[in-house]
């Protein structure tokens, strides 16, 4: 009565009845209870709301295609927001997922940058090193060179060659640590 006495038909009784089935979906999990709540208010809108009042009717015409009606969409108004929800939830998912992937990528961004970084570094270290180690070398090979042409001039006393086989030995053990280094630094 209460709902007759403001909407004016009973026609109406129907959208109140969609209108509740539909809440019931939004706000539960699923579409069981939409499902439950259709045949109930169903049953209910056909029991309170249609005449004769208070009394389940399926005898006037057109009242079990109104009722299967109401049932059918109802239900189709619950798979419809489950579905909803289910892919609200597949978004939320894929949305955090797609932020892991970036913060992944970012991070293995990072990681790629700091070792191109000290791969460039050991090339210049490298680089460095060859250069310095072809400075080195040149005047330390010149210096035994020319200790060696003196020890076997016959203008050169005793006491000196003595003084350039130091000097040439001192500027080859210099030769070898240069060698060395230079080796360490290709195999690292």
């Amino acid at each position: 009565d209460i709902l007759l006495n403001h909407t004016g038909v009973e026609n109406n009784s129907a959208l109140v009845f969609t209108l509740a089935v539909a809440l019931v979906s939004f706000l539960t999990t699923g579409y069981v209870y939409g499902v439950i709540a259709s045949v109930v208010g169903a049953f209910f809108t056909n029991y309170y709301f249609m005449a004769p009042y208070a009394v389940f009717s399926l005898s006037r015409v057109g009242y079990p295609v109104a009722t299967l009606s109401m049932l059918l969409i109802s239900i189709m108004v619950c798979a419809l927001t489950s579905r909803v929800k289910r892919q609200k939830e597949e978004a939320i998912r894929r949305e955090q997922n797609t932020k892991r992937l970036y913060e992944l990528n970012e991070k293995l961004s990072e990681e790629k940058t700091a070792i191109q970084l000290q791969s460039e570094r050991e090339r210049i270290r490298g680089n460095i090193l060859r250069a310095v180690s072809h400075d080195l070398r040149t005047p330390l090979t010149t210096i035994s060179g020319s200790a060696s042409v003196l020890m076997s001039s016959p203008e050169v006393n005793e006491q000196n060659i003595s003084m350039l086989e130091d000097i040439k030995n001192e500027a080859d053990a210099m030769i070898q640590m240069v060698e060395n280094l230079l080796s360490v630094t290709r195999i690292q």
